[in-house]
């Protein structure tokens, strides 16, 4: 298994999204490159990944389009056949649902969670397919 380098040492965006870090790591390595502090741990890796990448340090601005599903993914009943909406969120719901279908050892990997939110239509038993590929690799 191939060790995790320390963030300090890493040159790419695609180099840092290979690998999982706590909240905390990334803010310290914004902190110590100078960027902005805001936003939540994904905003944070993606910002990091984008300075690594450009030089730039913040993203630009890009207009998300309006949600239309009102869906609940905090309460609602998940089932294999629940279909992925545009208003996907990875919640404790979700989670408890992966591993009682995905297995006890489910964790949720930032690859993983961009094929979700990538694929809505398809379904949360099409996801627990693609975790057991993605886990065979």
């Amino acid at each position: 298994m191939e060790k995790r380098p320390n963030i300090c040492d890493i040159e790419s965006g695609a180099a840092l999204k290979q690998w999982y870090w706590l909240k905390s790591e990334l803010l310290d390595e914004v902190r110590r490159r100078g960027l902005r502090q805001a936003g939540g741990k994904f905003d944070l890796l993606d910002r990091l990944a984008h300075f690594l990448d450009t030089g730039e340090p913040d993203l630009p601005k890009v207009k998300s389009p309006p949600r239309t599903s009102k869906f609940d993914w905090h309460s609602e009943e998940l089932r294999p056949e629940t279909v992925l909406t545009d208003s996907y969120k990875n919640t404790q719901n979700v989670r408890r649902f992966f591993k009682a279908h995905a297995g006890e050892q489910f964790k949720f990997t930032i690859g993983f969670m961009d094929w979700i939110k990538a694929n809505t239509g398809k379904t949360l038993g099409d996801a627990v397919d693609e975790y057991h590929r993605r886990k065979a690799e």
